[in-house]
């Protein structure tokens, strides 16, 4: 985990931005710098932040371009919009009326390589990512792959622990994907958590 993760703000109040930014340089975070809106993402993104910090009004405008990891920062909950900018690309969707400790843990974890959502609406948008209020149903070799993938197990590593090819693997975890709804190894391993399909080793210390 970063100890002093860099973030950068975009947020179309100036009183709101210059308050967050604030905060979270009081508690030890490094800011790039504050933006009003998307025109901004280019020279922020320069910087290299860890992390980019979008009011949910830009969100879009933003969170498929290359650079730093997305923190969307709404302010009600909403998990269908939450599972919209996960799947296209956000690492992580806050709430502004979340407590300011938990709101620093979860960009720590973001900046860590988590996906993040925020507790109030983490079920509701597991249940959007997933496409259904309930677990899909998954092969025990399908929770064996994602339960090495949680662990953080290379795929040559996982592929040579069940004995098929690095093509098989790619092939069962496209299969997973298409399960869950989701399209990548960190959206997957995130939805298999918190539908309990499998554990997260560091999830008891955080």
């Amino acid at each position: 985990m970063f100890t002093r993760p860099t973030f950068g703000i975009l947020e179309p109040l100036e009183v709101i931005g210059a308050g967050l930014e604030s905060a979270l340089t009081s508690r030890g975070l490094m800011s790039v710098g504050v933006g009003r809106d998307a025109s901004a993402h280019p020279s922020l993104a320069r910087h290299r932040p860890d992390l980019l910090i979008v009011d949910d009004a830009l969100a879009d405008l933003v969170v498929e371009l290359s650079g730093p990891r997305i923190v969307v920062l709404a302010d009600r909950p909403d998990g269908r919009r939450a599972a919209a900018l996960l799947r296209a690309g956000a690492s992580a969707y806050l709430l502004k009326s979340q407590p300011l400790d938990e709101f620093i843990d979860d960009l720590h974890r973001t900046a860590a390589g988590e996906l993040v959502i925020a507790s109030t609406v983490a079920e509701a948008t597991v249940a959007a990512l997933a496409g259904h209020s309930g677990a899909p149903e998954i092969t025990e070799r399908q929770r064996l792959i994602l339960q090495s993938l949680a662990d953080g197990a290379a795929t040559s590593t996982i592929a040579r622990q069940l004995g098929i090819s690095p093509g098989t693997l790619r092939n069962g975890m496209q299969q997973i994907y298409k399960r869950l709804n989701v399209a990548s190894r960190h959206q997957a391993v995130a939805v298999a958590w918190q539908l309990g399909l499998i554990r997260v080793p560091d999830a008891a210390g955080r």
